[in-house]
């Protein structure tokens, strides 16, 4: 008998395939006396007249038979866990409380069983309790409660005549916006806005491809991600992988841009702080906002500055043409 809380679940040892060796019972008991020299032999049954002596039956269990009885059962115990979720509305958080799951332990669970089926008697009725555990989930209340204040914010302005370029501004940055990161975990732009296609939403518009302007799919998302980077450069978090563009950036300083290539180049940074922070995007006229979140661990103040070291002339190259 099987049992959790006040459910339980019955099976016989053919539903086991509990089986004992009784063969070998019956040859150890026969050969009780009748082993060892004359001497011993006859000093065993004095001593048998004295303390009789208890044969016991060697059990086997088929695990297979138990795990597939524990499946079954699994999926009437086993109850998932639901998230606490947070989101900001009217310039408040709203956290939502997360709720418990609980989990079959299959494995301790067969081991038990096995373990006092083995050792029972054969009339014995066995009950045995299932092991079931909590199953927290990964964002609690009480973690995402530690998201209150604003850490770094970072602006941005893009031209919204150039209709293709402000809705993919709008729309990567809408990917984006609402994401939490636990303490450690690391954030992957190209991961958490996908690919950039017409499949997605996104629209044909100037992109930098080999140092020049050339219309591609998804351009105007490197505002995004530089808007973002110099947010968490100013939230003093953990820049994991960054890579300039080959001309300047006309929407941040010199040296503060992130271009991303999906597929080829990434912006990655990491939550270094011991709290979650909160990640929101706002996009007011011709203006991104990027907003981190989380708890302030100092109030220093973070100043990004820029300054050219030298100029590099490009080479010429020299194209030849047959046609000309």
């Amino acid at each position: 008998i099987l049992k959790y809380n006040d459910q339980s679940w019955k099976f016989n040892s053919k539903d086991l395939e509990l089986k004992y060796d009784f063969l070998k019972a019956v040859n150890d008991a026969y050969l009780i006396g009748r082993r060892g020299t004359y001497l011993d032999r006859v000093e065993t049954m004095i001593d048998l007249l004295r303390r009789p002596y208890s044969v016991s039956l060697k059990s086997s269990v088929n695990s297979d038979k138990i795990n597939d009885i524990l499946k079954n059962i699994e999926m009437e115990v086993n109850r998932p866990s639901l998230e606490a979720k947070i989101s900001r509305e009217n310039d408040e958080f709203i956290i939502t409380k997360e709720t418990l799951g609980i989990r079959l332990n299959k494995e301790e669970t067969a081991a038990n069983i096995s373990e006092e089926l083995l050792k029972s008697s054969f009339y014995d009725v066995v009950e045995i309790d299932l092991v079931v555990e909590d199953v927290v989930p990964k964002y609690t209340y009480d973690r995402l409660s530690r998201i209150k204040e604003l850490l770094s914010s970072y602006t941005t302005k893009f031209n919204t005549k150039l209709k293709g370029r402000s809705y993919n501004v709008a729309i990567s940055a809408k990917s984006i916006d609402g994401t939490v990161l636990l303490p450690g975990e690391i954030f992957s732009f190209n991961n958490v806005v996908g690919p950039r296609t017409i499949e997605n939403g996104y629209k044909i518009a100037p992109v930098i491809f080999k140092g020049e302007l050339v219309d591609g799919i998804g351009g105007g998302i490197c505002q995004v991600s530089s808007t973002l980077y110099n947010s968490v450069l100013m939230g003093e978090l953990g820049i994991i992988e960054r890579t300039n563009h080959t001309i300047p950036s006309t929407y941040v300083p010199l040296g503060l841009d992130a271009t991303v290539s999906y597929g080829v180049l990434d912006f990655k940074f990491q939550n270094t702080l011991d709290v979650p922070i909160y990640v929101e995007t706002i996009i007011n006229g011709n203006k991104i906002t990027v907003n981190i979140y989380g708890e302030k661990e100092s109030n220093r103040k973070i100043k990004l500055t820029s300054h050219v070291d030298k100029v590099v002339k490009k080479d010429t190259e020299i194209i030849f043409d047959n046609t000309m």
